[in-house]
């Protein structure tokens, strides 16, 4: 019996290891589950007209953030300290899910404003 509770035993490095591995399954899980439910919802979001998206958004982002917004190193500079969180409520809420859901409504939101803006000087 000596033996067998001898080979049960666990050293505190490898249920560390244990430990990481399972949160890293059970991340990356949760992260396929969310990809799926962003998708099946940005594809019913997405059916909305442009107009009424652009408008949502606008209506819900601060001015004072859209610079924050059209940087491509904004979210790695938040996440380092060197730029502020948003303050608008909708992108605060959607920077506590995992980056890809900020990012994919972020490059919507981005298209967006891009496209209204080629119309407005007509390029």
């Amino acid at each position: 019996m000596a033996n067998e509770v001898a080979a049960a035993h666990v050293t505190p490095e490898e249920n560390e290891e244990d430990m990481l591995a399972a949160l890293k399954t059970y991340r990356e899980e949760r992260d396929a589950k969310l990809r799926h439910m962003l998708d099946a919802g940005f594809l019913i979001w997405s059916k909305r007209p442009p107009a009424q998206r652009l408008a949502y958004y606008r209506e819900h982002t601060l001015a004072s953030e859209m610079p924050l917004l059209f940087d491509d190193e904004y979210l790695p500079r938040l996440q380092e300290g060197s730029y502020p969180p948003p303050q608008s409520p909708i992108w605060a809420l959607l920077l506590q899910l995992p980056d890809f859901v900020f990012e994919k409504l972020r490059g919507d939101f981005r298209r967006l404003v891009r496209a209204e803006e080629r119309r407005a000087f007509g390029r």
